[in-house]
């Protein structure tokens, strides 16, 4: 049996060391976001770190990014399902994504093993995991099953927690007949900066919301 809470831990620590990695190449740069890309050997699929930051406490950026929320304003994620909780703050979730570049990339799910928890002697968040085989989320007949390698997002505290800095780290197999296509190359830095830029968005959202 695998051992979930392992899977997920494996990818704080990948998620950890990609975030400092100096050799990655810059592939796209806007005003807010940096997306960095990087061959991985022996894999098609390159390894992108993303970094953005916000004007929102790390808590709030997070809980966002989380099965609750996330579906709320991402356009590209169709459905989360938590699917099982287990130890140390590692839960196993489903998520099924909306069919993306006008039907180019089809509708693809998700099956992972999914760490949330604060980083050890820090004032920092960590989002992290790994995808995995589970009996309560079995292949689709309609939908592409995908495959995210270790990766995550770092939370970091700036300006004593008022502000902060998203890192995040994507490793990821889309299946079919993408599993190989080089469009990816072009297709994932673009999406990375929009997924920061409605995240962006639906933080200010929230704020006005408070604020009534």
């Amino acid at each position: 049996m695998v051992d979930y809470v392992a899977v997920a831990e494996q990818a704080v620590q990948t998620i950890l060391a990609v975030a400092e990695d100096k050799s990655m190449e810059l592939v796209k740069s806007t005003k807010e976001t940096k997306v960095y890309a990087q061959a991985v050997p022996g894999m098609h699929p390159k390894r992108y770190r993303i970094e953005s930051e916000f004007d929102a406490p790390p808590a709030r950026v997070a809980s966002l990014m989380l099965v609750s929320e996330r579906t709320k304003w991402d356009e590209h994620v169709k459905s989360m399902k938590l699917l099982e909780t287990l130890a140390d703050g590692v839960t196993v979730v489903h998520t099924t994504m909306n069919s993306a570049m006008l039907g180019v990339i089809s509708s693809r799910d998700f099956c992972d093993a999914v760490v949330f928890r604060p980083l050890e002697g820090t004032n920092d968040l960590i989002l992290a995991g790994e995808s995995i085989e589970h009996s309560g989320a079995p292949h689709q007949k309609d939908v592409v099953r995908g495959f995210l390698h270790r990766g995550g997002w770092i939370f970091k505290s700036l300006d004593n927690g008022l502000r902060t800095r998203m890192v995040g780290v994507l490793q990821v197999q889309l299946g079919g007949q993408l599993s190989t296509s080089s469009i990816l190359d072009t297709v994932m830095p673009k999406m990375q900066v929009s997924l920061m830029e409605d995240l962006r968005k639906a933080l200010k959202k929230t704020v006005a919301a408070a604020a009534h």
